[in-house]
């Protein structure tokens, strides 16, 4: 593992385990501080008699540890683990987002994307686009990185008069994009953000940074600008991309048509 991914795991990890640890999406969890959390990642209220949190639950009883942040700590003596894909995506988005099963659009889109093939997704306002992704970043052991484009046009509008009148429309999608986090945190699904540095402190980054390196971020939400602006990051990502794999999924792909002057 590459120095700077080891420093960064350290930390997290000893934050844990000196019971200090607060996740750069605390702020979506209800009572975290009295909460009887899981140990190994010290975020998500226990659910089961063997002290997991529900999303540990779901991959310790589907054999699916390698996508778990401390695999060695959970052997279930009762896993059963479901070899049918589609019953295995029924039974997550059931257990873990409260449906009782998956869209027969979503579910082509999920295991066509989880084949490694690229996956083109156009589906009406509130038919349930954002599942495809959120659950395929809970099956694949990859980072799972999404760009908002959104939130790069926003910051352009804000210091731009000339797109004044489109300023509201795109407050309120702004709003539903930054409302993905706490949906999926909600659900008990660990992620964080990385935007640019003007609009996130070092502190705040410095945290994601951690909780990737560490292996409990599923998903990471940030913006073309800060993959393209940042070496750093970049790096990072690179040396993540080579430990553990990346998938990417680019969310509101309509504002790059509708706005043709964007990029």
């Amino acid at each position: 593992m590459n120095q700077e991914l080891v420093v960064y795991k350290q930390l997290g990890l000893a934050h844990i385990q000196k019971d200090q640890f607060a996740p750069s999406f605390q702020c979506y969890i209800e009572n975290f501080e009295s909460l009887t959390k899981y140990k190994a990642c010290s975020c998500f209220e226990k659910v089961s008699a063997y002290g997991l949190c529900q999303l540990c639950y779901f991959y310790a009883r589907q054999g699916l540890h390698e996508n778990m942040m401390k695999p060695e700590t959970v052997l279930l003596p009762d896993a059963q683990r479901i070899s049918d894909f589609e019953e295995l995506l029924n039974f997550l988005v059931k257990t873990v987002f409260g449906f009782q099963t998956a869209h027969e659009n979503q579910k082509q889109a999920i295991e066509a994307y989880m084949a490694g093939k690229h996956t083109f997704v156009i589906m009406p306002t509130g038919s349930g686009k954002s599942l495809c992704f959120w659950a395929s970043a809970i099956l694949s052991p990859k980072l799972t990185i999404v760009f908002e484009p959104l939130i790069a046009l926003i910051q352009d509008q804000m210091v731009s008069s000339s797109w004044k009148h489109d300023f509201t429309l795109i407050q309120c999608r702004l709003f539903i994009t930054y409302n993905f986090q706490a949906k999926l945190v909600t659900a008990g699904i660990p992620c964080g953000c990385m935007y640019a540095s003007s609009t996130q402190g070092k502190s705040v980054q410095e945290k994601v940074l951690q909780e990737i390196a560490m292996g409990l971020t599923r998903v990471l939400f940030t913006t073309p600008e800060k993959l393209q602006k940042s070496l750093a990051f970049r790096q990072f990502l690179h040396q993540i991309y080579e430990e553990r794999g990346i998938q990417f999924v680019v969310d509101e792909a309509h504002c790059i048509i509708d706005y043709k002057h964007f990029r």
